[in-house]
């Protein structure tokens, strides 16, 4: 079974993928999932961080490039949304990390909204 069959089902999750993202990046959309893809890892600073996830996932201009303002645009979300790191380890130990994959993990695990998964390519 392929790593990404539980987002057919609109599973919300963390998918790890080998290979490039671009065939999951295809099957989501036409699963009816919207896709943001994250290219490679931006500067090293937590702002950059949650600055290209909000500029990945287009949120509105209030949103402020911090934790609470991510957690806020993320419920806001109207469809199933994956988040696609292209590129990305899933380490702790990227500045401004722990926080954003914290506030991804509850998101991921709150099923009061619209399915929301990360889609990781574990390539290298």
């Amino acid at each position: 079974m392929s790593a990404i069959e539980g987002l057919r089902r609109r599973e919300p999750g963390v998918y790890r993928v080998r290979g490039g993202t671009a065939l999951a990046e295809r099957r989501l959309r036409a699963w009816g999932w919207r896709v943001a893809t994250l290219g490679a890892a931006p500067g090293g600073t937590k702002d950059d961080l949650l600055g290209a996830v909000g500029d990945a996932l287009g949120f509105p201009d209030w949103y402020g490039r911090n934790l609470d303002a991510l957690a806020d645009c993320l419920t806001d979300l109207a469809a199933p949304t994956a988040l696609v790191l292209a590129g990305w380890p899933w380490p702790e130990d990227l500045p401004g990390w722990a926080g954003v994959r914290e506030v991804l993990d509850e998101r991921i695990a709150d099923t009061r909204w619209p399915a929301f998964a990360v889609v990781l390519d574990q390539t290298a």
